[in-house]
C-alpha cells in the first residue's frame, strides 16, 4: 500500500522485508522502519549464498522461499493485503527442479528476492547465476534516480554493505529486457577494505516476468 504525503513524498507500508518506507521524489529512501537487514525468514547473514537453487521453502508453505527475503514493498498496484508473485516455480527451471519467479504488471520500483552475504575484505569471490525473461518491459514510474531511464529490465544485483561510512558501488551485471532463454551471467570481484557483506538480490525492475 501507498499513500501521498503532505511533502511530495510517498509512504510505503509493507508486513515484510521493508516493513514503512518514506520515498523521495527521487525515488529513494529518505527513512524506513523494521527494516529486515538479515538474510531473510531464518536468522543472520551467513558466508555462502543460502537456498541458492531455489529448492527449499520455508515450513508449511510449497512457494514461499526459504532464506531468500521477499520484497515487493513497492510493488504499487498490489492491493492491500496482497503480495506480489515472488515465488518458488516447478514449471520453468534451468537446473534442479525449481526457480524462483516474479511476475508483476504494474507500477513499482523495483521486486526482488534478497540475501545478505557475509564477505572478507581483500578477499576475491565469483558471482554466477542462470537466468531467463519473458516480456520484461517499461513500467512506471519504475525511475531509479532523475538520470536514470524507466525501469524496463530484470537482472541480478550486487550492493556492498559496510562497516562505517558509505559503501562504494557494487559491480555491475547484465540488465536484460525483452524475453530471452537461459542465461548466465557471473563476474569476478576482490571486495573492498570497508565492506563486510554484500547484498544479492534477484530483481525485476520493470513489468514481466523473470526466472532466476
Amino acid at each position: 500500500a501507498a499513500t501521498p504525503l503532505p511533502n511530495g513524498d510517498i509512504l510505503v507500508g509493507d508486513g515484510s522485508g521493508y516493513g514503512v518506507i518514506e520515498l523521495s521524489h527521487q525515488d529513494k529512501i529518505v527513512w524506513k522502519l523494521n527494516h529486515a537487514s538479515t538474510g531473510g525468514p531464518h536468522g543472520h547473514a551467513s558466508t555462502r549464498v543460502r537456498n541458492g537453487s531455489f529448492e527449499h521453502t520455508i515450513p508449511g508453505s510449497q512457494t514461499i522461499l526459504a532464506y531468500w527475503g521477499r520484497n515487493d514493498a513497492l510493488a504499487y498496484n498490489v492491493p492491500p493485503g496482497r503480495r506480489a508473485i515472488m515465488v518458488r516455480d516447478g514449471h520453468v527451471h534451468h537446473k534442479g527442479h525449481y526457480s524462483a519467479r516474479i511476475t508483476y504488471h504494474g507500477d513499482s520500483n523495483g521486486l526482488f528476492f534478497g540475501q545478505i552475504v557475509h564477505v572478507l575484505a581483500g578477499h576475491q569471490y565469483r558471482f554466477s547465476g542462470w537466468i531467463k525473461t519473458h516480456n520484461v518491459s517499461t513500467c512506471y514510474p519504475c525511475i531509479y534516480g532523475t538520470q536514470d531511464p524507466r525501469g524496463h529490465t530484470a537482472e541480478f544485483e550486487l550492493t556492498y554493505n559496510s562497516s562505517s561510512g558509505t559503501p562504494p558501488a557494487a559491480p555491475a551485471l547484465p540488465q536484460h529486457t525483452g524475453t530471452i532463454g537461459w542465461t548466465k551471467d557471473e563476474l569476478e570481484f576482490t571486495v573492498p577494505a570497508n565492506v563486510q557483506s554484500i547484498g544479492i538480490q534477484c530483481e525485476l525492475r520493470g513489468q514481466g516476468t523473470v526466472w532466476f
